[in-house]
């Protein structure tokens, strides 16, 4: 059964390969102010960021890169779970505009969010990290259904 992916869902996958391409962009920009010996860890991240570019391109330009064949009710409970872990992500990243009052509203007692950010935005952090495993989950369904196909198309 061929699932095809709606707009919403390109959106969400997309919002969360953007972060993940701002995270690597940090990540090669700091691994660039050091010495020669992390010349093997820029390149690596390099061909990271580049890939995850790429990826992001053929999303936005191509309007069946997400569609997704289903083998069995196994692999649509994992698409469901890897749709609703990118919601997750995004929802995240989202509530990291809003800071200030979600930390103010955990901890009614001061008018200054002080201290109280820091595990707000560790938990927040860990619940974006969530989308990129949604992502990861995503790709392997499609790459399942995809060998699944491949396989049905053999036999006779």
């Amino acid at each position: 059964m061929k699932i095809a992916a709606s707009r919403i869902l390109k959106t969400v996958y997309c919002l969360n390969m953007g972060a993940l391409i701002i995270f690597f962009c940090f990540v090669v920009w700091q691994f660039l102010h050091s010495s020669l010996v992390d010349v093997l860890r820029i390149s690596f991240n390099s061909v990271v960021l580049i890939l995850l570019c790429y990826r992001f391109v053929s999303v936005i330009r191509k309007p069946s890169s997400l569609d997704t064949v289903i083998a069995n009710q196994i692999m649509k409970a994992l698409r469901t779970l890897a749709v609703f872990l990118m919601w997750v992500g995004v929802i995240a990243m989202v509530s990291l505009l809003f800071i200030k009052p979600i930390t103010l509203a955990i901890f009614s007692g001061s008018s200054e969010p002080g201290l109280g950010m820091l595990p707000v935005l560790a938990y927040i952090g860990m619940a974006g990290i969530l989308g990129v495993a949604g992502m990861f989950l995503f790709e392997v369904v499609r790459f399942v259904g995809r060998f699944a196909i491949g396989e049905s198309s053999v036999q006779p």
